[in-house]
């Protein structure tokens, strides 16, 4: 189940519900143990989504009437593979943005998504730099613990912590998924009223629900969307203005992602 801390700044009736319920959310939180909590969203870094508050904006009026000190990590992928990614994940969920047909074209906000440096404009306007950490996905996969040393040093930890199991992928793709078969499941399930509801329950209930609607699954097939060399020449054509500010303003480095196609 997502998350209670998911889309806190970035969903109306989430924001709308105040601080006191942001902080409530962080049960387990002792301050004579712990020094950081965390909390991770991608609607964070979605400015142009029609239904999403500017995230940033948010935070910025929060840290104005309070004393809360915030720190920003930015993951970013390869632009090509975040957005294939995208709408694999979406199909596989059902979103309705990712539902049109790629010949189509792509969806406008999910190419906004990859303009990494409109959406750090939107923090580094209302934060200062040092309060913002940029890291590269490739990298994470292939020095998992060079980055998370970085990350410690970054948040003010101890950066000899022993992560564990850091040679495990937990978000592995695969070809065959649950899907509940009953008609209208799905559009039921991302209403507000559902989405709200959800939220609010018990983890033991949770996991009945969860076990239920595993019940009343079947099988189906998930496919990994590719994008033609056609359309990944159109996106790096519509992301190049903001690749170069990337790699200009923000010292940003794309070596690593596969731009020259």
């Amino acid at each position: 189940m997502q998350n209670k801390r998911d889309w806190i700044f970035c969903r109306e009736h989430n924001f709308n519900k105040g601080l006191n319920y942001y902080q409530s959310l962080w049960d387990l939180w002792n301050p004579n143990i712990h020094k950081v909590a965390l909390e991770a969203s991608p609607g964070y870094t979605r400015v142009t989504h029609q239904k999403l508050l500017n995230s940033a904006k948010n935070i910025a009026e929060v840290k104005a009437k309070t004393r809360a000190n915030f720190k920003f990590i930015y993951i970013m992928r390869d632009p090509i593979l975040r957005i294939e990614s995208h709408y694999t994940q979406g199909r596989k969920h059902q979103h309705k943005d990712t539902a049109k047909p790629l010949s189509e074209g792509i969806q406008a906000e999910i190419l906004d998504t990859s303009k990494y440096a409109m959406q750090l404009e939107e923090y580094y306007n209302r934060f200062p730099r040092e309060s913002i950490l940029l890291l590269n996905f490739e990298f994470f996969k292939q020095e998992p613990l060079i980055i998370l040393k970085q990350v410690c040093k970054f948040l003010d930890l101890d950066e000899t912590y022993q992560f564990p199991q850091l040679d495990i992928n937990h978000n592995k793709y695969t070809s065959e998924i649950n899907r509940v078969a009953i008609p209208g499941y799905q559009s039921l399930r991302k209403t507000q009223v559902a989405h709200s509801l959800i939220q609010e329950m018990p983890d033991n209930i949770k996991q009945k629900l969860h076990f239920v609607r595993n019940l009343l699954s079947r099988k189906v097939k998930n496919e990994y969307v590719k994008l033609s060399l056609e359309q990944k020449r159109y996106i790096l054509n519509e992301l190049q203005e903001d690749l170069n500010i990337l790699e200009q303003k923000y010292q940003f480095d794309t070596s690593s992602w596969n731009l020259n196609i």
